[in-house]
């Protein structure tokens, strides 16, 4: 989940599309620092999750926290890529030139994926889990 939240989403974003789109009027400042910071919130909420996780793998705390942690992330989630879908939509409206759009994409390709895809990264995370709890 940090991988893909760090290294994925807001990489994307926040090296490829927000420097593009802050050019475009000062309505669109606002907009991506409102994203900047709820970027910011899902990064904290994600590493909690992980600290969570590995107190409760270890016995330390019960899985209340970490169920409350997960369910607060998901609904985070599911508010922000609704606002995004929607600014994207507003974006691919004509918000941006040609050009931009062009600047966009090209920023997009050097910032590059992350290694490992998400089917391998869940692959493994099955069979470490399939190890650890054998039938």
């Amino acid at each position: 989940m940090l991988e893909f939240v760090d290294s994925y989403h807001h990489v994307k974003e926040e090296a490829g599309l927000f420097p593009v789109i802050q050019g475009a009027s000062r309505e669109q400042q606002k907009t991506v620092y409102a994203f900047l910071v709820e970027h910011e919130f899902g990064r904290r909420a994600a590493k909690r999750i992980e600290q969570e996780y590995v107190a409760w793998a270890k016995g330390e705390e019960a899985a209340e926290p970490l169920a409350r942690f997960i369910l607060t992330y998901a609904d985070f989630i599911k508010a922000h890529t609704a606002k995004e879908d929607e600014w994207f939509d507003a974006v691919d409206g004509g918000l941006l030139s040609g050009s931009q759009q062009k600047e966009i994409l090209e920023r997009f390709a050097q910032v590059g994926t992350p290694g490992l895809s998400s089917k391998e990264i869940f692959g493994r995370r099955v069979k470490e889990l399939a190890r650890k709890y054998p039938k």
